[in-house]
């Protein structure tokens, strides 16, 4: 919070002079610290060799059938859970979708393991930032990064996105 009052040109003990930035810094001491939001991941799971119930405290999710952990996944990390977050992506389904177009309509299916990763081309495009719809490259911090890093081949693009999303180059969500 210091920082952060610093940052916006104050100074903590210049500010808690007056009533209202007293009462202001207040609450945010008493709210410092606490999560911005509580969800459920709805592809996360705890891989246990006991049953569940007997390793952590669980409660009925509003889906029937289902339970959910009562604690967060920091707390699940330091108790050496194994927890795995599984993503579904809208984009997946799109990309087989259209394998599945392009197969109806020519009668071939790409393999995309042959897709050439070096086709200048694409870079242009990438480099020019337009890049809405492909994924993992498409946020605005992305592209930002894109357009300054100006990447050439396949493994920039990788760095690129571990840099901005390090949570898999990390083993961490």
């Amino acid at each position: 919070m210091e920082d952060a009052l610093e940052a916006a040109g104050m100074q903590a003990h210049a500010a808690s002079g007056a009533l209202p930035w007293q009462q202001f810094l207040e609450i945010l001491r008493a709210i410092e610290g606490t999560p911005r939001h509580l969800s459920i991941h709805v592809g996360g799971m705890l891989v246990t060799g006991e049953p569940l119930i007997d390793v952590v405290p669980v409660e009925r999710a509003s889906m029937e059938g289902r339970v959910v952990v009562q604690f967060n996944k920091d707390d699940v990390e330091d108790l050496g859970l194994i927890k795995m977050d599984l993503l579904g992506l809208r984009t997946l389904s799109a990309v087989a979708e259209c394998l599945e177009m392009i197969e109806k309509t020519h009668g071939v299916r790409p393999d995309l393991d042959s897709i050439a990763l070096d086709d200048p081309r694409v870079y242009d495009m990438i480099c020019a930032v337009d890049t809405i719809g492909l994924f993992q490259i498409e946020s605005r911090a992305q592209q930002q990064a894109l357009y300054q890093s100006q990447p050439r081949e396949f493994n920039d693009l990788v760095v690129q996105v571990a840099i901005i999303r390090p949570g898999p180059s990390r083993g961490t969500p």
